[in-house]
C-alpha cells in the first residue's frame, strides 16, 4: 500500500515544517539536501537546520512551483539559482548563498526549459 504524505497549501508567507515544533518560511529556504533519513535544510540566514524528515517527505510538503529536484539528493528554491554552469555532461548550479550544486544529466534540460521560462515571465 502506498503512503501518502499530507500536502500543505499555503500563502506567500508559507512555511514548511521541519520537525513537530519547527518551522521556516519557505521564502528563506534556499536548497533542502538528503542524509540519509534526515534532511539539512540550507536557509537564507546561512544556518543549516537538521530535520528527521525525509527529503521525499518534506518535498511532498512543499510548493512544486517554487522548488525542483536538482538531483537525487537536493531539492532547490528556483529563486536562489543564480547561474547555471557548464552544460548537461558536467552541469552546476550557483545558489544565492554561493553553494555549487551538480544537476543530474537527465534533469538538465527541464530545469533550464524552467528557469529560462521564469525569466521570459519576468521581462513580459
Amino acid at each position: 500500500m502506498k503512503k501518502e504524505f499530507p500536502l500543505v497549501h499555503l500563502n506567500a508567507d508559507q512555511c514548511l515544517r521541519l520537525t513537530h515544533r519547527y518551522q521556516i518560511p519557505t521564502n528563506d529556504i534556499i536548497y533542502l539536501e538528503s542524509e540519509i533519513n534526515y534532511t539539512n535544510v540550507y536557509t537564507s540566514d546561512n544556518r543549516k537546520h537538521i530535520s528527521s524528515f525525509t527529503l521525499k517527505i518534506l518535498e511532498a510538503r512543499i510548493v512544486k512551483n517554487d522548488f525542483l529536484r536538482i538531483n537525487r539528493g537536493c531539492l532547490v528554491n528556483l529563486k536562489h539559482i543564480t547561474q547555471i554552469i557548464g552544460l548537461k555532461r558536467n552541469a552546476q548550479a550557483r545558489l544565492s548563498n554561493g553553494s555549487i550544486l551538480t544537476i543530474s544529466r537527465r534533469k538538465f534540460d527541464n530545469i533550464r526549459n524552467i528557469l529560462n521560462d521564469m525569466i521570459v515571465s519576468y521581462e513580459g
